[in-house]
């Protein structure tokens, strides 16, 4: 069955702190991973394409991969995007609009290193690089646990933000914290975007809700061959072997299926 991995990373920097060490991918080890993708028979396709595949508008590509960043955080710019031109990579950056030439308050309020998130004119030169720019709300929340009428003014007050700053739309968004429930996937709808990722492994395929999109977190101290694996089984190896158990489980009557609703 045809099908797309998409790949999620935070920073492209060596870590600060231990603390954010998970989310931090040191440069020298994307450079690597974005060259094997691209020497190994890997087709890297965009957000757009993506759609297109789920929509039948375009055939699937054999060994599909999609590439995607949370936060905007200002290395996104620096570190990543000479990396993706240089191999020539398609990828989506999700940016928290109210962040804009600020700092990442959300993680130094949980103990993280302070960093720059992307200005502006560096949010402006990735666009300019054809690297296409989705919503992560306007100030990180957890739109699992907000009241709707939350949900809603963060989804649309972003998306009109970054579509003053872009002059184009912006069709794709990213629960932030992976957090939603079916009110949040509704509003994501309702407020006009075309597809929304969630932190839910797997793979994508032609039935995948495209408001729940499954995604690959590519953790900072995965080595090459750990990322090989998550692109072969579309999961991390122990989040795939506890789907394994839970499936057999469930069909010897032990265990009901797990729904992500």
């Amino acid at each position: 069955m045809p099908s797309c991995t998409i790949l999620t990373y935070h920073m492209i920097d060596a870590p600060r702190a231990a603390s954010e060490a998970p989310y931090c991918c040191d440069p020298r080890s994307f450079a690597a991973q974005m060259r094997y993708l691209r020497e190994s028979g890997y087709t890297v396709i965009g957000m757009p394409a993506l759609l297109d595949c789920i929509d039948g508008r375009s055939p699937w590509p054999a060994r599909a991969v999609a590439i995607t960043f949370d936060d905007g955080v200002s290395c996104c710019h620096e570190r990543a995007l000479p990396i993706l031109a240089e191999h020539g990579l398609p990828a989506t950056v999700f940016v928290i609009s109210g962040l804009l030439d600020s700092d990442n308050e959300w993680m130094v309020a949980e103990g993280h290193p302070r960093r720059r998130m992307l200005t502006r004119a560096e949010l402006a030169a990735l666009d300019r690089a054809g690297i296409e720019i989705g919503s992560h709300t306007r100030r990180h929340v957890r739109l699992g646990r907000a009241p709707a009428a939350e949900i809603a003014s963060e989804l649309r007050e972003s998306k009109a933000q970054l579509e003053d700053l872009l002059a184009k739309p912006v069709r794709f968004f990213a629960y932030p914290y992976g957090s939603f429930d079916a009110r949040a996937r509704d509003a994501v709808e309702a407020a006009g975007y075309l597809a929304a990722c969630s932190t839910i492994q797997g793979r994508n395929r032609p039935a995948t809700d495209r408001f729940v999109l499954r995604r690959v977190a590519v953790d900072g101290g995965d080595t090459l061959a750990q990322f090989r694996a998550k692109l072969w089984l579309g999961s991390s190896a122990r989040t795939h072997l506890r789907a394994a158990a839970r499936a057999l489980l469930a069909r010897a009557g032990l265990l009901p299926p797990k729904s992500y609703a």
